[in-house]
């Protein structure tokens, strides 16, 4: 298992600090989820070794674990690392012939022809065709209005995935959201008389929120259906009860945690005992990642791939891994292509998977 522990910094002079840098939250929740998933396993009699590595060392980097063969011994790489590690990862993992499995990013790193690199954490590409295939089933015959902007690349590349592709252009009316959208703009593209579908393509929170407000603050008696960026799951406005009251917003989502999940139960009692307190998101993965791949591991040796609709033993989410072809037909990596979706309405919150 990798992961960017920071463990330099947490430890000076032989003393825990007592505050933890914020770069290393996300790797250390991680690695107790695996920790807690490791403890279940053995309780199950299974017979498996885990090394962790932390990726922030610089004796312990990606380059120096392939460079010294400290992976040598893997039957298989679970790595909670950033997207500039991905590549170095995935050409060992196609060489040597064992499976990565990137947890954390959601980048592909530009990885080509290697079914032994999985994308656990489906694209920005994967939501935005989502939605389409989502406006297309529910809407069909009717355009949604589509809010993007150009000048940030992570907002032209959610563009170009609705757009890019020909079938898809028919579903949107786009508008040019460079700078903030006046309301005569907006009200000759919508209808009055009926709910209006809209799709934004910004990934920026506050941005986002500032173009919500100008639909609730401009018009009030119309009922609007969004569509809104993955990104949106931490915008600090969207949960708040009567927040957008004429807007029912849909948010893509990569992993669901139901709280009446008993796993999720399991997981928050052994946490309180052991570390206090209640778990973030990342233990949660970190548990159900290593438990589900010990079990394809147990079940169908170290070259699973063929075996991957074998989900029902993940504790929290059904993983669709399918492989990813480029435009000439060529495969290029594994990813996970299950989303849930999260719809926030002025009486609440509830999720669809």
């Amino acid at each position: 298992m990798l992961a960017p522990l920071f463990l330099d910094e947490l430890v000076k002079n032989g003393y825990a600090v007592k505050d933890i840098p914020e770069k290393a939250v996300a790797g250390l929740n991680f690695y107790k989820g695996v920790q807690i998933a490791a403890d279940s396993l053995k309780k199950a009699n299974f017979d498996i070794d885990i090394f962790v590595h932390d990726v922030s060392s610089l004796f312990e980097s990606t380059d120096m674990l392939v460079r010294k063969n400290m992976l040598d011994s893997s039957d298989l790489i679970l790595g909670a690392v950033q997207a500039k590690d991905v590549p170095v990862l995935a050409a060992y993992a196609k060489a040597k012939q064992v499976n990565f499995i990137s947890a954390l990013s959601p980048a592909d790193g530009g990885i080509k022809d290697n079914q032994y690199f999985t994308l656990l954490q489906p694209s920005l590409k994967s939501h935005c065709e989502w939605i389409a295939a989502d406006l297309e089933k529910r809407y069909a015959g009717r355009k949604a209005l589509m809010l993007y902007r150009t000048y940030l690349p992570a907002d032209l590349n959610a563009y170009k995935y609705f757009t890019d592709d020909t079938a898809n252009r028919k579903l949107f009316n786009p508008l040019l959201c460079n700078s903030l959208p006046k309301k005569e703009n907006i009200a000759v593209m919508i209808d009055t008389s009926r709910v209006n579908t809209i799709v934004v393509s910004v990934l920026d929170n506050v941005y986002a929120d500032s173009i919500l407000r100008i639909f609730k603050r401009d018009f009030p008696n119309v009922r609007f259906e969004v569509y809104g960026m993955p990104s949106w799951g931490t915008m600090a406005n969207i949960g708040k009860p009567g927040m957008y009251p004429n807007l029912s917003i849909n948010v893509t989502q990569p992993f669901n945690f139901d709280p009446a999940n008993p796993s999720v139960q399991y997981i928050d009692k052994v946490f309180k005992k052991e570390y206090g307190g209640r778990p973030q998101e990342m233990v949660y993965r970190g548990y159900e990642t290593m438990f589900w791949y010990a079990n394809m591991l147990m079940r169908h040796g170290t070259i699973f791939n063929k075996q991957y609709n074998d989900n029902e033993i993940a504790p929290f989410t059904h993983f669709e891994i399918a492989p990813q072809w480029d435009a000439a037909g060529n495969v290029l990596y594994m990813e996970n292509k299950h989303i849930f979706v999260h719809k926030y309405e002025s009486a609440g919150f509830n999720t669809n998977k």
